[in-house]
């Protein structure tokens, strides 16, 4: 066995010494050799010419020896364009290229240690619509993909500088863009691939603006879910106006005057997270046919989205603005939107006011298996569910309006209803494949629209509502209220304080807004009472059935109540408002039954007000003395008045004649 040992000892011994001599010549015959390059100066030129097939000249060539690694420096590289010679394609300052030996050995192929590009000028050229390549240079793509020829160009490389360069489009119609001023380096370690570098974007009549990048890639697989990145983005001042005419589909222009902003994203192959900072200004575009509205500033503070592989994502975003078509600002403290795929599902709209509570607390909840999952299938669709913590009806009226996308039908709708006010803890949840899915809620604050045909005006209404397609509810808690019905009545009713549920529903070809308690109360009176209005999608006429008991009321408010406009003699009403000065309601009633369009208004019609007075003065003919202290039961319907007096007296006469 010794002997054994002593030979394995020796071959190892003289491997040692033949690698170290190996390598000793290998040094001195590339420290011999590299100084005498430049004399290989124009046999290179040649070979990269032929291998081109582009005229390839280099300006000076000189070598050097880092520890065991040559070096090489060509200064003044042009490739020129194979189709116009006397263009550049290709130009570098200086390029140094230092070899790494043991890399190339264990890769068994052509590995750098460093390379750095100085100075270059890179002509790319459109050859046919949104295609670009090298100037003059044919497509010579093989069946491998780009993102794998760069992957692997990539990966073999320790370092890689791209230093104070110039990248420039030519395209087949339009001005040529340059990207200026370019600074890229792409160094890779144990770690993974770090990429930093920036670059401006400089136009003749445009400031230069600038992006940053710094990126680490951790994993580097031949597709993107075989991709581990995070990487950061800066971007300050830049004009995308060209760059879109550039690349875009013919069928889509966008003009982008300024885009700042910041971008964190990290990707793990199933999930992307990211994280950003918005800021344009001044963007218009055309999709097709259609115009887009003109954007004067779209600003986004912070804005974060996750997004899977499984087709489910997530969106937030804080303080966003916009401005379009010249129309005021339109501002969103807190904007939030969800896409998971779910079975599909009939939701069950709220009956009551427990299922509103129970709806409520559900979707506030974080377990989606309490949600009611009655007549589910095994069909998969995406359910979105946006959340806004605030937005103003009279801004979106007027940038929905702006943009004429709506329906000419609902854009005089939304024009005539003229909604302001703000919806505040908007909520909806919605499913694209199912047009009737969706359940909505909001806070009203002080919202208010006006009168639509038949339909009354209101404002001041504040409270909680709770919507589906065919019905919803709206939990009415509310100051400063008011209702008008003009085309009936001539007043518009006026409240301190309202409150009660109103529901609505759509069925047998109509929509049903009723109530069967609300209490308003204001300087003409306590009122509890219950409605229903029926609006016809036909040619039926509106119907309204109103009930509502009053108390310490004041008479001089009746006539607001009358239906004038219609089912009542003028000569009524004129007498009503003229003769009754003043008057304590203890308590009334106020009861109609009918159209609410005037021409429709007729004996079918049912009206009644009736009211129980104290205190009341009351002059019946403008010849008659004065009646005082009156107390009395008052009922007026459409064709006939009644006082029955229980109490009263007349104001003194001073004078009385009697004539015979």
């Amino acid at each position: 066995m010794l002997w054994i040992t002593r030979w394995f000892s020796r071959i190892v011994w003289w491997l040692a010494v033949t690698l170290v001599v190996l390598v000793a010549l290998y040094v001195s015959l590339g420290r011999f050799l590299l100084p005498h390059l430049s004399d290989y100066r124009e046999e290179l030129a040649q070979t990269l010419t032929e291998y081109f097939s582009a005229e390839v000249s280099i300006g000076q060539l000189a070598g050097s020896w880092q520890g065991f690694n040559p070096a090489l420096v060509a200064t003044d590289v042009v490739v020129k364009s194979p189709q116009a010679p006397q263009k550049n394609a290709l130009s570098a300052k200086q390029i140094i290229l230092s070899f790494d030996t043991l890399g190339s050995i264990l890769a068994g192929s052509l590995v750098f240690e460093q390379l750095e590009v100085n100075g270059a000028n890179v002509q790319l050229q459109e050859y046919s619509a949104k295609q670009w390549r090298l100037r003059g240079f044919q497509d010579t793509r093989t069946g491998e993909s780009d993102f794998s020829l760069i992957s692997k160009l990539i990966l073999q490389q320790n370092r890689l500088h791209l230093l104070d360069s110039t990248v420039l489009f030519e395209p087949l119609q339009g001005t040529t863009q340059a990207l200026s001023d370019v600074q890229l380096t792409f160094e890779n370690t144990r770690q993974g691939i770090h990429v930093t570098g920036s670059v401006r974007d400089s136009h003749a009549d445009q400031p230069s603006g600038q992006i940053s990048i710094a990126a680490k890639i951790s994993q580097w697989g031949k597709t993107w879910k075989k991709t581990i990145l995070s990487a950061m983005l800066d971007v300050e001042g830049i004009h995308l106006t060209p760059w879109f005419a550039m690349f875009l589909p013919e069928s889509v222009q966008m003009n982008v005057e300024q885009l700042n902003g910041k971008l964190w994203i990290t990707w793990n192959g199933q999930q992307l997270n990211a994280h950003s900072k918005l800021d344009l200004t001044e963007v218009k575009g055309r999709w097709a046919d259609y115009q887009l509205p003109v954007i004067q500033h779209f600003k986004i503070n912070n804005s974060q989205l996750q997004w899977s592989s499984s087709q489910q994502w997530q969106w937030r975003a804080k303080d966003l603005a916009l401005a379009v078509n010249n129309q005021p600002l339109l501002t969103l403290p807190y904007i939030s939107a969800d896409s998971q795929l779910t079975e599909v599902t009939r939701l069950k709209p709220p009956t009551t006011q427990r299922d509103v509570a129970q709806l409520t607390a559900t979707t506030q909840s974080s377990q989606p298996d309490s949600v009611n999952r009655s007549n589910q299938t095994l069909t998969k669709t995406p359910q979105i569910t946006l959340a806004l913590s605030e937005i103003d009806l009279a801004a979106l009226k007027n940038i929905t309006l702006s943009t004429q996308w709506l329906p000419k039908e609902a854009h005089q709708l939304l024009s005539t209803l003229n909604p302001v006010g703000k919806l505040r803890q908007v909520w909806l949840d919605w499913q694209p494949a199912n047009t009737s899915a969706f359940v909505a809620s909001a806070r009203l604050d002080q919202v208010g629209v006006d009168a639509w045909e038949n339909a009354p005006s209101g404002s001041g209404i504040s409270g909680y509502t709770l919507i589906t397609p065919a019905q919803g509810v709206i939990l009415l808690n509310t100051k400063r209220f008011s209702l008008g019905m003009e085309n009936l009545f001539r007043r518009t009713w006026y409240y301190d304080q309202a409150a009660g549920r109103l529901e609505w529903r759509i069925f047998d070809n109509q929509y049903e807004l009723y109530t069967h308690d609300v209490a308003l109360s204001g300087d003409d009176g306590h009122f509890k009472g219950q409605f229903r209005l029926q609006f016809p999608f036909d040619d039926r006429p509106a119907q309204m059935a109103l009930t509502v008991g009053v108390t310490d009321g004041d008479a001089q408010y009746t006539g607001q109540y009358l239906p004038a406009r219609g089912g009542i003699s003028e000569e009524l009403v004129t007498w009503l408002d003229q003769s009754i000065k003043r008057a304590d309601i203890e308590s009334g009633a106020f009861v109609y039954n009918g159209s609410l369009d005037p021409e429709d208004l007729d004996s079918a019609s049912n009206f009644g007000l009736f009211f129980k007075i104290s205190q009341g003065t009351l002059q019946y003919d403008p010849a008659w003395p004065v009646a005082n202290g009156l107390k009395a039961l008052v009922h007026v319907s459409s064709d006939h008045l009644n006082v029955e007096v229980e109490e009263g007296g007349y104001t003194p006469i001073v004078k009385l004649m009697v004539c015979r």
